[in-house]
């Protein structure tokens, strides 16, 4: 059976989902819809669990479902979507490049924000660099997950509404088009629901910019009619929905009307205002708000581009879901969202969105066991008992190491240089070249055997390292002088006990978190090494089972120094 996925849309006044099969061209089999009771979700997030898990239930069986595993989108004014800049590196290592720098990116604390990352499906043309970073509130997804979990779903990922609206009504081009003049321009989406006003600057199936408003939407426009007229909200949205029913030149109308506009010029203002920002294509409307009696024309007259009903039906087929085909625009403005959150699983893993929060592991017993949060990423670690590295920790120890990240032959090339200078002016009255030349000898690790030994150490426990990379301290004056003195300092080859010389950063992959765990714990009583700490991490699926890929950082000692002697082979 060809593999199927649901993607669920939990809204203002109703929860939604979709249930395609995947392929060249998805086929949607099943589709629902439950109403929900007024204030269970509020401004997109979930704010009274029992409710909303009843919802799911009776969703999941009207529907029919066939799997009780989902994705979910997420809406939220605390959403936040942007496209940034990063160097070419692997997922792992872009989560933990990320992680330390949250706080650059999004106006978050990083301790209390989940966020998820990957590169836009544009990369092939050129942009590699490019990535779609989207962040959130961990408060703001918990609630989501608790009541997913008091229905009895399970959740695959926690997506975003911005990225998977992009995905469902700006499908990416074929390749015939790749070269055309719409590379340079955007599609507008703007999705008006009960709760909320999604505007998505969007460009290939993927958003690059998005606003998620809740001072205009659909129910406000819905109370407002419902005074003007004098009726309750039920029909005020019956109305809302009925051209011929409601006068376009109302007072409520024209007001929100008026609104709606000035929130999309307002986010279309800010778009322009971006370094990367492209000419406006046309207008996209979806959501129940959408159909707002006159506000597609007038959208038009304001902005003077097309203005049409987005269609999520539109690139794929249509099994025996129970709705006619005559019916399928009418329900087509409320599902964009559930159809573009499922459509997410046709890119590879690591080019998903997830904002779902990684459950932390305690300890138990003996054993050490790695507590981990996505986004902000700790992890327990071990040297004669458990610590916690703080991000600020983490974040002053990378800036630290690059800080000294100085190459052996570069090192090894200013002692030519301090030969051809004065000493006494370039490193202080008692420095001399040869002393210059001991102190860089006593720097000289034998990264061969370090690298052995590193690997042997986590062998045992399945550990594997993928990547090495080593450096040391350059030489300080005071070393410098004291190697001029023929006395052996605290960083050469002959010092009594070891101290710290450089640091190395590897990437590895171990099977659980106790792994790495129990393999810091090892690093850690070996005096070679100083200070083991993992700097991030992620969790890779795969066909035999999920692996943990993360990368280490760890001080290097003196006792890695190769030794000299007259006539003798390096040792160690």
């Amino acid at each position: 059976m060809a593999q199927r996925v649901i993607g669920l849309d939990v809204g203002t006044n109703a929860v939604r989902a979709v249930e395609v099969e995947l392929g060249d061209r998805p086929q949607v089999r099943r589709m629902g819809q439950v109403a929900l009771a007024s204030g269970a979700v509020i401004d997109g997030e979930v704010v009274d669990v029992a409710v909303v898990a009843l919802a799911l239930r009776r969703l999941w069986t009207e529907a029919g479902f066939t799997s009780r595993n989902a994705r979910v989108g997420m809406s939220s004014p605390r959403v936040i979507v942007r496209t940034i800049e990063m160097p070419l590196m692997a997922h792992a290592e872009l989560i933990s490049t990320i992680t330390l720098q949250l706080e650059d990116y999004v106006p978050l604390a990083a301790d209390d924000t989940v966020f998820g990352v990957r590169a836009l499906d544009w990369t092939r043309l050129g942009q590699p660099n490019q990535q779609l970073l989207a962040a959130t509130h961990r408060e703001a997804i918990q609630p989501l997950l608790e009541a997913m979990a008091d229905a009895d779903l399970n959740v695959i990922a926690v997506d975003v509404l911005p990225a998977a609206l992009a995905l469902a009504l700006t499908p990416a081009l074929s390749p015939s088009l790749i070269a055309s003049e719409s590379l340079e321009q955007v599609d507008v989406i703007v999705s008006i629901g009960a709760g909320t006003l999604v505007v998505v600057a969007a460009r290939q199936g993927e958003a690059v910019f998005s606003r998620i408003l809740t001072s205009v939407c659909g129910s406000k426009v819905t109370e407002r009619i419902a005074k003007d007229m004098g009726i309750d909200v039920v029909e005020a949205e019956r109305h809302k929905r009925m051209a011929a029913s409601i006068d376009p030149e109302s007072a409520s109308i024209a007001s929100a009307t008026a609104e709606v506009i000035g929130e999309v010029r307002a986010s279309l203002d800010f778009y322009a205002e971006q370094p990367d920002a492209m000419p406006v294509r046309q207008l996209l409307l979806t959501g129940g708000g959408s159909l707002l009696t006159g506000l597609a024309a007038a959208l038009r007259d304001e902005f003077g581009v097309p203005v049409t009903m987005a269609d999520p039906f539109v690139n794929v087929k249509m099994g025996n879901t129970g709705f006619e085909p005559a019916d399928l625009p009418d329900v087509a403005p409320y599902l964009a969202a559930a159809m573009g959150v499922a459509l997410a699983t046709m890119r590879p893993k690591d080019r998903r969105i997830d904002l779902t929060p990684m459950k932390a592991v305690h300890r138990s017993g003996d054993a050490r066991r790695a507590a981990v949060v996505m986004g902000a990423v700790l992890l327990v670690g071990a040297i004669g008992g458990t610590y916690v590295r703080t991000r600020s920790e983490i974040s002053g120890a990378s800036s630290e190491v690059a800080a000294v990240r100085v190459d052996l032959t570069q090192a090894q090339a200013d002692v030519v240089a301090h030969q051809n200078t004065d000493p006494i002016s370039s490193v202080g009255p008692l420095a001399d070249a040869s002393a210059i030349a001991a102190s860089v000898a006593a720097r000289n690790v034998d990264w061969f055997a370090l690298q052995a030994a590193v690997e042997a150490s986590g062998a045992t426990i399945g550990v594997a390292v993928s990547s090495f990379q080593g450096v040391v301290d350059p030489p300080a004056a005071a070393d410098i002088a004291t190697a001029s003195t023929g006395t052996t300092g605290p960083a050469g080859p002959a010092a009594a006990a070891a101290a710290p010389l450089g640091r190395l950063t590897l990437t590895a992959t171990a099977p659980d978190m106790n792994a790495i765990a129990a393999w810091l714990d090892v690093v850690a009583a070996d005096p070679r090494f100083d200070e083991p700490w993992v700097a991030g991490l992620t969790v890779i699926d795969q066909a035999a089972g999920s692996v943990v890929q993360f990368t280490m950082d760890v001080g290097v000692t003196n006792l890695n120094v190769v030794v000299r002697g007259p006539g003798q082979a390096a040792t160690t």
